[in-house]
């Protein structure tokens, strides 16, 4: 993706959606501002799926513990050892 950011800033015929009439200094600083904005927009969707990720891990997680410990509390423990034993097979 940076080899891409990259060959996008530096490509003399890149044609924007929007068209732009500045040239010169004025039109890096433009590219250089659209770039560090697609990064932090690229950094921020990324952070946010990461946590919600994380966060749906964990859920599961907790879940998962609270089955174990129902079929601990309901079932003897020879029958859960082996139910274990036959899931992860």
């Amino acid at each position: 993706m940076v080899e891409l950011i990259f060959f996008e800033w530096t490509c003399d015929d890149f044609a924007p959606i929007l068209e732009f009439t500045e040239t010169g200094e004025m039109a890096h600083d433009w590219r250089t501002l659209a770039m560090v904005f697609t990064v932090t927009l690229v950094v921020a969707v990324m952070h946010s799926f990461h946590g919600l990720f994380f966060d749906a891990r964990k859920d599961l997680e907790s879940a998962y513990d609270g089955s174990e410990n129902l079929l601990a509390t309901v079932l003897p423990s020879s029958i859960g050892e082996r139910l274990n034993r036959s899931h992860f097979r």
